[in-house]
C-alpha cells in the first residue's frame, strides 16, 4: 500500500534478478559437477569448464527471468487502483 509503480517495479525486477542469480549458480553447479562426473567415470577424458559460455547462459537465464517477471507485472500495475478496490466491495 503506498508504493509507486516504480518502486513496485524494482522491487519485482530485484527479486527476478535475485531468483535468476539463484537458480543460475544452482544450475552451473548442476551442470559441471555433471559434466565432471560424466567427462571423469564415463569418458575417462579430461574435463575443463569454458567459463565464457557458461556465464553467458547464466546471464541469459537471468535477463530471461527479469524479463517475464516485468512482463507479467506491467497489466496489473495499469489497472486504476480504485477502479479494482470498487469492485470487490
Amino acid at each position: 500500500l503506498g508504493a509507486s509503480r516504480a518502486q513496485i517495479l524494482t522491487s519485482i525486477a530485484l527479486r527476478a534478478i535475485l531468483l535468476g542469480t539463484a537458480a543460475g549458480g544452482v544450475a552451473l553447479a548442476a551442470g559441471i559437477g555433471g559434466g565432471w562426473a560424466v567427462s571423469h567415470f564415463v569418458m575417462e577424458t579430461p574435463f575443463t569448464v569454458i567459463w565464457p559460455s557458461a556465464l553467458a547462459i547464466v546471464a541469459g537465464g537471468i535477463a530471461v527471468t527479469l524479463l517475464a517477471g516485468l512482463a507479467f507485472a506491467l497489466r496489473p500495475l495499469r489497472a486504476r487502483p480504485a477502479r479494482i478496490l470498487r469492485a470487490r466491495e
